[in-house]
């Protein structure tokens, strides 16, 4: 037999088994399908509140702070002006990130659960039915969502027009789309280590830019490095190992120890719609992470094989992504 043949022989096998005791464990199990901490009228309020407020915090600070302090440094010549505005917008990410990296350490030290990347299995730690989540863990999370639909609309209104401009909407418009699903459906446990995760890397990533773009070399670099072995690590690595949880996990649970899963069993179907819809988005945003560690590598050979090109020359770390003068 076949190695494919033998998957889907497994495959269906697990199936017939999952629609022979779904009856049983449905009988047994009470299973709230939603967020039970959720108020759809109270989060919408909320989170549009962080959008209107971060927004507006957003263009003050940039506008009459950050960009007029950048200006002076430069000299307050005119052709300092897009340099500045560049980072103003850089110098507000930095800030950002590093306030959500520290609120996600803060809010997940909090709780009463661990996660192992290394460990055989990872996926139980995020099962929804786990006690319910904390109101501060409620509200950073809302604060997610608030900020990620704020920069939606600063890349179409606001930022410097990169050349990876649709692909930074479609990260977006995913990430907004896995935060409203994870919260709606109670998988917030998994949002909140996917965006600690992914604020590691940002952080060194703006900071990297507001260095490069005040002339600091070769600091400039050296957190370009610290960017790059970064991100490999957290999106190419650890990332992909939330996806292998998702994806795969539930299937191996379950075919081998169902007892230890009632809910799964007893509801099933709808378990699988969820994965299903977290994977396509994940998947989304994994295609994009290979698609900037590639530029993230080219800027790695330019600086190798010509020194002091990123640094002197006036490129953005995102490598082709706009005319820097």
């Amino acid at each position: 037999m076949s190695l494919r043949q033998a998957f889907f022989d497994r495959a269906w096998q697990v199936l017939y088994r999952l629609e022979h005791e779904q009856e049983l464990y449905a009988t047994q199990v009470s299973w709230q399908p939603y967020n039970p901490a959720m108020s759809v009228r109270r989060d919408l309020i909320t989170g549009a509140a962080v959008f209107v407020g971060l927004s507006l915090l957003r263009y003050l600070l940039e506008q009459f702070f950050l960009q007029p302090l950048a200006f002076r440094y430069l000299g307050g010549k005119k052709s300092a002006l897009r340099r500045s505005k560049k980072i103003a917008e850089n110098s507000f990410y930095a800030l950002f990130y590093v306030c959500s990296l520290l609120s996600g350490l803060l809010v997940y030290r909090g709780e009463d659960w661990r996660i192992k990347f290394f460990a055989p299995s990872i996926m139980e730690a995020f099962w929804e039915y786990l006690p319910p989540v904390r109101n501060v863990f409620r509200l950073y999370y809302l604060f997610e969502l608030g900020y990620y639909c704020s920069c939606i609309l600063f890349l179409f209104r606001h930022d410097t027009r990169r050349r990876d401009f649709p692909e930074m909407i479609t990260h977006h418009l995913a990430t907004v789309a896995l935060i409203v699903l994870s919260y709606a459906w109670g998988w917030m446990r998994l949002g909140l280590i996917i965006l600690i995760i992914h604020d590691v890397a940002d952080v060194l990533l703006y900071s990297a830019k507001v260095v490069h773009y005040f002339g600091l070399a070769p600091l400039d670099m050296m957190l370009f490095g610290l960017f790059a072995l970064a991100f490999y690590a957290s999106r190419l690595f650890l990332f992909p190992r939330i996806i292998l949880a998702v994806t795969v996990e539930p299937w191996i649970l379950v075919s081998r120890t169902p007892a230890r899963m009632p809910q799964w069993i007893a509801h099933w179907n709808f378990f699988i719609t969820q994965l299903v819809g977290f994977a396509v988005f994940l998947n989304v945003l994994l295609c994009l992470h290979c698609f900037w560690f590639v530029l993230i590598l080219r800027m790695a050979v330019r600086e190798i094989t010509h020194p002091r090109s990123y640094s002197e020359g006036g490129a953005d770390i995102r490598s082709d992504d706009e005319d820097d003068s």
